[in-house]
């Protein structure tokens, strides 16, 4: 049972920080991670996981997706955890309408049915760590960046052991976000 939920499936959809934001999230990863014996992985906030079927269907998707999306803030908030291998420890991310709205949208452009629960966040620890465990873990945690610009979806292969998922392919997000026009004074 322990190893199936080590393992996850198809290719899913990420956004993920770049830059010292990325370099920072992954040196807390890898505290956390040598301090119970978690594996390392990228950090990620995931859009969509394990997609199955054809995977030139997804990149072709996710393309079109990512052209129709301006880049936009993802903000991270308090630590959080779970009895799930895969949200054993994680940073929650603030469900604003942007994240939301492409959460939606790339079930849809995928043909997948909604995810009514979808609930987004960062992990920081994959494991099957006891929950009496998880509080003490929390206060160890190093302070965490608060933030990151989403500025590409990045889609990965997920299937079998975290030390064998790779980058497939990452699409800019593209579109201008929408200026308020500000109506000229009146003279």
């Amino acid at each position: 049972m322990v190893g199936q939920r080590m393992r996850a499936t198809g290719v899913s959809l990420w956004l993920m920080p770049r830059g010292p934001v990325h370099e920072d999230l992954t040196r807390v990863i890898r505290d956390v991670g040598a301090r119970s014996h978690g594996p390392v992985f990228e950090p990620h906030v995931t859009l969509v996981p394990g997609v199955q079927g054809d995977v030139d269907r997804v990149l072709l998707a996710t393309a079109r997706l990512a052209a129709r999306t301006a880049p936009f803030e993802v903000r991270l908030e308090s630590l959080g955890w779970r009895d799930e291998y895969f949200r054993c420890l994680f940073v929650e991310v603030r469900q604003d309408p942007e994240l939301m709205a492409l959460a939606r949208s790339a079930r849809e452009t995928l043909s997948l049915s909604p995810e009514p629960g979808y609930f987004p966040h960062l992990s920081l620890l994959y494991s099957d760590l006891d929950s009496t465990s998880k509080p003490d873990m929390a206060r160890q945690v190093p302070p965490w960046p608060k933030g990151f610009l989403a500025h590409a979806i990045h889609v990965y292969r997920t299937h079998g052991p975290v030390s064998r998922w790779h980058r497939l392919a990452s699409f800019g997000l593209r579109r201008r976000p929408v200026r308020q026009s500000v109506a000229a004074p009146e003279v």
